[in-house]
């Protein structure tokens, strides 16, 4: 990750802790021209390799959303993930604001009709490939949401 990126997240962790007023001033000012500058700093294969292979695929989807169209077709080309471009290119296809560009792929789901021994089997396996786990959602047969468990 890039030394600028954690510069400022120790930065903000440290000395804004319990600064709400502070933390929204620099969310809403300084991190969208931040995160600009830093973007046109990188290279196309330093975004793909540096960045995005270190993100959820909703967060990556909100950097390549902030890229020119021949930057993004660069970016995701120097993808090694086929998933992760898949999932990012689906992302980019929802409208801003709507829930689609709000989610994120990596989840954590258990069928409605599974037993619990089956249940247990799954999650452990799906969690390989999620690096935070808060929510389980439970969904039927054709994948509509039937409830959730949250973990915290």
């Amino acid at each position: 990750m890039p030394a600028a990126w954690q510069t400022v997240r120790v930065f903000i962790s440290s000395t804004f802790r319990d600064m709400q007023a502070e933390r929204d001033w620099l969310v809403r000012f300084v991190f969208p021209r931040l995160r600009e500058d830093l973007l046109n700093s990188l290279t196309s294969r330093e975004i793909a390799e540096d960045v995005l292979e270190h993100i959820d695929s909703d967060d990556a989807a909100d950097v390549m959303a902030d890229l020119s169209e021949d930057k993004q077709r660069e970016v995701i080309a120097l993808l090694d993930d086929q998933e992760q471009r898949e999932d990012i290119q689906e992302l980019l296809t929802y409208a801003e604001g709507t829930a689609g560009a709000l989610m994120a792929k990596e989840l954590i789901s258990v069928r409605t009709d599974w037993t619990v021994a089956r249940a247990i089997v799954d999650m452990r396996r799906q969690a390989q490939e999620v690096q935070h786990v808060y929510t389980i959602y439970v969904v039927d047969k054709d994948d509509r949401l039937f409830g959730l468990l949250a973990l915290k």
